[in-house]
């Protein structure tokens, strides 16, 4: 009988693809899987608490974000010289 039921909902499933309906095809998709469940997982704020709701949540995320990838670096250009040049592999390139 499982069987059967999945003979039965691939079947639809199948066509579905093969004509490009791709409404139809994740319809059934969403029949056969169920609705997305929607939401977020809470994150501590930089103090510990829990927060659950979103818009702090996404503020969190943003603090985040900006103190991990707005770090001020440094870069000694001495090390561009000792790099080792290799002539260009021109044999690569795409020609039109």
């Amino acid at each position: 009988m499982k069987n059967w039921w999945w003979q039965a909902t691939a079947e639809p499933l199948q066509m579905a693809a093969d004509r490009q309906d791709m409404k139809a095809f994740y319809g059934g998709l969403k029949a056969v899987y169920g609705p997305r469940a929607v939401g977020s997982a809470p994150v501590k704020s930089t103090v510990g608490t829990l927060l659950t709701d979103q818009p702090r949540i996404l503020e969190r995320w943003v603090e985040h974000f900006q103190s991990v990838l707005n770090q001020k670096s440094t870069f000694d250009t001495q090390v561009l010289s000792e790099i080792p040049q290799w002539p260009t592999a021109t044999h690569l390139m795409f020609h039109l």
